[in-house]
């Protein structure tokens, strides 16, 4: 099983190949925000419920989930890292993109904004990097998990034990530049090989959005 998982995490949903370093967005978002949940990204919003709180309004360290679409059909799932204004917030995430330098790896300070007519973050729209432009496409999302629990312990899920440096390791990498976001890309892998993988969580982790401008 954890070989498995292993292949899924750094072959991907396409089964191309990888550098060793490569990275999904479910068990980045998992390790770097402490939410611990199972299945594809868009499935998140749901096994969230009455398990972590939920809302439109961001929050730092809160995981913002978007929706399966055509081109994302496994979804996204993204951490806050601060928030700009009521229509913008700075992002951390994995595996968003459509070539070598951000697919499979973990990019931090990305901007997101909110484009929803109500300002309820329903639909957004992320820095696309190559272009040097908010990308043209626009993603819908369902909101915001907040990792504070209200109807369970934050020790663990299963025989999942929510990392207690996570947060730690996060905000070291979010200031050390490329090396720190190298450094926690490698904690993160490790944490993950060393994980006994659950049945629920195997296959379950392929996503692999493709942005464009």
């Amino acid at each position: 099983m954890r070989k498995l998982l292993l292949a899924l995490l750094i072959g991907g949903c396409l089964g191309a190949a990888s550098p060793a370093s490569a990275l999904q967005c479910v068990p980045y978002a998992r390790q770097a925000s402490g939410v611990v949940l199972s299945g594809n990204a868009w499935q998140w919003w749901g096994a969230a419920n009455e398990r972590y709180e939920r809302g439109s309004r961001p929050q730092a360290g809160a995981v913002l989930v978007f929706k399966r679409t055509a081109s994302m059909p496994y979804g996204h799932v993204a951490v806050v890292d601060r928030i700009v204004s009521s229509r913008e917030i700075r992002i951390h995430h994995a595996n968003w993109g459509s070539d070598r330098r951000t697919r499979g790896r973990v990019t931090h300070d990305v901007a997101v904004r909110d484009v929803s007519p109500a300002n309820d973050w329903t639909q957004v729209r992320v820095w696309h990097a190559p272009s040097d432009t908010l990308g043209a496409r626009t993603n819908p999302t369902y909101g915001f998990i907040y990792p504070a629990r209200s109807r369970a312990t934050m020790a663990s899920v299963g025989r999942r034990t929510v990392p207690a440096k996570a947060s730690q390791a996060m905000a070291a990498s979010a200031t050390g530049g490329k090396g720190g976001a190298e450094a926690l890309n490698r904690q993160v892998l490790t944490r993950l090989h060393a994980s006994e993988p659950d049945s629920a969580n195997t296959g379950t982790t392929a996503n692999l959005p493709a942005e464009k401008p």
